[in-house]
Parts: structure tokens; C-alpha cells; sequence
């Protein structure tokens, strides 16, 4: 099999910045191949995602007194973007990563996804990695 750094995504974050608010399930793009790969994946198990861009200019956000930066801007604004920013900083620049900001809840029950605490996002990151590796 191939390493992790070859996988495609490095690490699934969960987060619940904003999306809470507004039950969106996005992901922040850092390498468009994979974002492109995993959206289509998302459509096919009916577990829908959609890129925002990382968009660098919100990194003045991160800027701390008393730190390197902060995982938490005091604003409340990009949420989704500034915690993609955030990890952004821990992760070498040639491994290939997507920031998932999602509500992870059913405000609704439906057949086989009931009310209360959801997956998202992981049917659709599990349909990737079955496509791209198979029986690796």
C-alpha cells in the first residue's frame, strides 16, 4: 500500500466553527485535484460537500500576543477559512489536505440517518479512498 503522505488526504478535521449556525457541510481546498476527486466521491454516496477557497489573506486573523497564533480568531468571521488557515500551519506544503467545517448533526430524521449526532463528510472521504485504492 502506498504511505500516508500518498494517500491524498492527510488528515479528516472535524470542526465546528460557524457551521453549526448554518448546517453546512464544506470542505477548504488546499490541492484542487483531491477537492475535486472527494466532491465527486460526495456525490456518488449522496453525501454532499463543496470547496471554499483557503483564501490567505484571513492568516492576519491567527495573529497572537502572547503565541505563534490562535486556533480561534476573536472575530467569528471565516471560521471555516481561519481553521483551515490554522492547520495550514502545521502541514508541510507538498501533502495534499482537506480542512472538513461541518454542523455533524440531523436537525431531521430521514430513512437511516436519524435525528441527532452525523457522519459527514465520511461516507464521502471513505468513497475516495475506495475508488483511489481498492483492495490496496
Amino acid at each position: 500500500g502506498k504511505s500516508g503522505a500518498d494517500c491524498g488526504l492527510r488528515d479528516l478535521n472535524r470542526c465546528s466553527t460557524g457551521c453549526g449556525r448554518h448546517g453546512n457541510r464544506r470542505h477548504v481546498l488546499q490541492r484542487r485535484g483531491v477537492s475535486t476527486a472527494v466532491s465527486a466521491a460526495a456525490t456518488e454516496v449522496d453525501d454532499p460537500v463543496w470547496p471554499l477557497p483557503l483564501h490567505d489573506d484571513y492568516t492576519y486573523m491567527l495573529a497572537s500576543k502572547v503565541a505563534d497564533l490562535v486556533n480561534s480568531p476573536a472575530s467569528g468571521f471565516a471560521g471555516a477559512s481561519t481553521a483551515a488557515l490554522f492547520l495550514k500551519h502545521f502541514i508541510d506544503d507538498d501533502i495534499p489536505w482537506l480542512h472538513f467545517d461541518v454542523m455533524a448533526f440531523n436537525a431531521r430524521n430521514r430513512p437511516g440517518r436519524p435525528e441527532g449526532g452525523e457522519a459527514m463528510a465520511l461516507r464521502a472521504v471513505y468513497q475516495y479512498l475506495e475508488q483511489r485504492y481498492g483492495d490496496a
